[in-house]
């Protein structure tokens, strides 16, 4: 007979500017009193598999609420307790972005390359990393990296993005009234808005600099593009600001920008994978030594290792922090630490190479578990 539960579901949850770890301790899987026999994860040698049922939190946060930095005239996020908080609003009585807590938690410099660690020791370690050049409307986005005997594997593109193209308008008033709303003019074939009319050019342009009536929508590091249609190329991205008058490409385009052509933006981007669950998977196979890396059960990256035959350390090992944490508190800790922020739902990894993988539930065979955590409860 099966137990049929309904309710909220729940994990291990590591809220953001949180500074936490499980622990998994050696010292509790050996046997001491017998020639320290290992039991697990902890005697295992050669290939294996590592899975994990996660939800990443958004690190990014908000963009600075300015009209010089914000393309669409909403606030770039929505409030939520999954997503880091950012300075929005200058407010009087204080001194600068560093009084803000969360700047002293995780600057916005550091948050744009952050590694949250999923698991860790000095021979295994699997991680998310941040992987954006701003937080204006640009939620954080994850590339997949394991180290393996110190060598690194990641994935060549973000795996877990930020959703773009809605299919409704905003309101013709803004969040915040100093700002003026776009044009919404950006629709693509299938009837979404996945990029904002943000200027037009005012003279031809053919270097870097491209010459618009206004650059009030437009900010560093941004991705600008022309349209065609349903179609929109990119420019590439903005290197400066010339307040009012252009802005410079960091390359110069191919062709020459006549005068009166439309420059387009992104979209507004939200952080819809805080309310998803994501299964990630790394795969060692020792004879061939040979790294998978798959997310949803879809291979996104492979890389061969120059290393000897693989042996689990005999050591501690951590969820959800870097295997030699600081376990102090401030300014650097967290970029130290490599603090992950989310919910951990499952986690398991097996003495044998996995191809293929049953996405929404681990369920690993009991002869092969190295480890087997879940951390889920549901209300009956």
């Amino acid at each position: 007979m099966y137990d049929v539960l309904i309710g909220k579901q729940r994990g291990l949850i590591f809220p953001v500017m949180c500074n936490g770890h499980v622990r998994i301790d050696y010292s509790d899987n050996t046997n001491s009193s017998n020639d320290n026999i290992n039991y697990g994860l902890f005697s295992h040698a050669g290939s294996f598999t590592f899975e994990a049922i996660v939800t990443p939190y958004d690190i990014n946060g908000a963009g600075q609420w300015s009209t010089s930095a914000n393309s669409i005239g909403v606030e770039t996020t929505t409030e939520t307790q999954k997503v880091m908080p950012s300075v929005t609003k200058t407010q009087s009585g204080v001194s600068g972005n560093d009084d803000f807590r969360s700047e002293r938690y995780l600057n916005v410099t550091d948050r744009l390359t952050h590694e949250m660690m999923l698991f860790s020791n000095s021979k295994f370690s699997i991680s998310l990393v941040n992987s954006t050049t701003h937080n204006q409307n640009q939620p954080a986005e994850y590339k997949i990296k394991v180290v393996l005997d110190s060598q690194a594997t990641i994935t060549d593109v973000p795996v877990i993005k930020a959703t773009s193209g809605f299919g409704w308008s905003y309101p013709t008033t803004p969040a915040n009234p100093s700002l003026t709303p776009l044009v919404i003019d950006g629709f693509d074939a299938d009837g979404r808005i996945t990029h904002s009319f943000a200027g037009t050019t005012d003279a031809s342009s053919s270097g870097v600099t491209i010459n618009i009536d206004d650059t009030t929508k437009f900010h560093e590091n941004q991705e600008v593009f022309l349209r065609d249609g349903f179609n929109y190329t990119s420019l590439g991205t903005i290197a400066s600001i010339n307040t009012g008058v252009s802005f410079d490409l960091v390359n110069p385009p191919t062709n020459t920008i006549p005068t009166s052509t439309k420059i387009y933006v992104h979209s507004y981007k939200d952080a819809c994978y805080i309310n998803n669950q994501f299964h990630i998977a790394c795969s060692y196979n020792d004879i061939s030594k040979e790294v998978r890396l798959f997310l949803n059960g879809i291979l996104v990256k492979v890389n061969a290792l120059t290393i000897n035959d693989f042996i689990m350390p005999q050591e501690d090992s951590f969820i959800g922090n870097h295997h030699n944490p600081s376990f102090s508190t401030g300014k650097g800790s967290t970029t130290h630490n490599k603090q992950f922020m989310g919910e951990m739902h499952e986690m398991s990894m097996v003495n044998t190479v996995k191809k293929k993988f049953l996405i929404n539930n681990l369920l690993p065979n009991l002869n092969d578990t190295l480890f087997y955590f879940r951390f889920e409860e549901v209300d009956e």
